[in-house]
């Protein structure tokens, strides 16, 4: 429970706030529960649970469902039953990308509440941002949106929101993108690189979930990576550590592929024999073997994942990516390389997961990461046919 800024704090108040986020963390994890069943799981008082229940009623964060009677006291006076209000809290990822936007919605406890796919229209890309979040939340009642995760192309300094200079949406260099977004939206902003998000969920809810050491390579014209190491994202000294799409460069030039419908007609004119087609995946294949293989020797880490527009099954890229690294490691033992589990959806289901962090840290008094899991709902067959 967020604590009013306006008031002197005091030990008392600080005990009880503590106490108000363990129930409401528990309360996070369980679908409902008794007061008794509260306290013997903090360990609390039933007259303070019976309090703190009160308080967070009144605060809209949980409300009494079902009356139960305990097993073996049947003809008992029946037990009062509360959940949590999930619900009606609700964090936000978006994802911005050249020419297309993505937005996921998660409630208080790590389900998904809605999401969208849609093209760029063409004009302000954080304007078209907030109205695709707002009109989700709009369609959600009664949520209340407290958090954005806001994910861009391009070095971010997530303490400042300024991103760095990039070749991908040049209009954004040097600009503070969590000033600007928040124009659009009356939540809690906050901005980060879309594959180091992308790499967060994939550690957290997706194929790297169980690692503690991973590295998430997108594959697109280019191979950049995300990293984890030891269950912590690595952005490095300036913010890009992975960023190697440049290694090669001069032998293989880039490839003009500058969106995803481009690498989509690229695949199907290669598998229809078209040699230009199938000369330029082949070109890209020979490069990205010889990157991802770098960043395996280089960080040795438990598996790499396979992200972005190229790594969907369709493909069959992440064979041919896999084979050519094998080429590369002479002695060296290469980890398993693997493709994505959330497709096209990693960024802004990592942008949504760190602003639940965020407003857990509010609500629970919780430091670290907790969902381990989400309820994708409807998003999850789109993710299982390539998402």
């Amino acid at each position: 429970m967020p604590a009013d800024p306006r008031r002197p704090r005091s030990a008392l108040a600080d005990v009880r706030r503590a106490h108000s986020a363990t129930c409401a963390a528990h309360l996070r994890a369980v679908p409902e529960c008794t007061v008794t069943e509260l306290a013997r799981a903090t360990g609390m008082s039933r007259p303070t649970i019976t309090s703190i229940l009160a308080d967070l009623e009144a605060e809209g964060l949980v409300v009494p469902t079902s009356m139960t009677v305990p097993a073996g006291r049947e003809g008992g006076r029946p037990a009062q039953r509360y959940r949590l209000q999930a619900e009606r809290f609700l964090v936000a990822g978006a994802d911005v990308s050249t020419d297309r936007l993505r937005v996921v919605l998660l409630d208080l406890a790590g389900a998904v509440a809605g999401w969208v796919e849609c093209p760029w229209q063409g004009g302000d890309r954080l304007a078209e941002a907030g109205a695709a979040v707002e009109a989700l939340v709009a369609a959600r009642p009664p949520g209340t949106l407290k958090t954005l995760g806001l994910s861009v192309p391009g070095a971010v300094d997530p303490a400042t929101g300024v991103r760095a200079t990039s070749v991908v949406l040049p209009e954004w260099d040097d600009r503070d993108l969590r000033a600007a977004m928040a124009e659009h939206t009356s939540a809690t902003v906050l901005v980060e690189n879309d594959l180091n998000l992308a790499t967060v969920a994939e550690h957290r809810i997706g194929a790297g979930r169980g690692h503690s050491d991973l590295v998430v390579a997108l594959t697109w014209h280019q191979v950049s990576a995300g990293i984890i190491i030891n269950d912590r994202l690595h952005r490095g000294r300036h913010h890009a550590a992975g960023e190697i799409s440049t290694l090669l460069a001069a032998e293989t030039p880039t490839l003009i592929w500058t969106r995803e419908e481009v690498v989509a007609e690229a695949v199907r004119r290669a598998g229809q024999g078209d040699a230009e087609a199938a000369a330029g995946l082949d070109r890209f294949v020979a490069r990205a073997g010889v990157q991802v293989a770098a960043l395996a020797m280089t960080i040795d880490p438990d598996v790499v994942v396979m992200g972005g527009a190229l790594a969907v099954p369709e493909t069959g890229l992440v064979d041919r990516i896999r084979e050519q690294a094998g080429r590369q490691q002479g002695d060296h033992p290469l980890p398993p390389i693997i493709p994505t589990q959330l497709g096209r959806f990693a960024a802004p289901l990592g942008a949504a997961l760190i602003a639940l962090d965020a407003l857990s840290v509010d609500f629970f008094g919780l430091d670290s990461p907790t969902i381990t899991s989400v309820d994708l709902g409807d998003l999850g067959p789109k993710l299982r046919h390539g998402g």
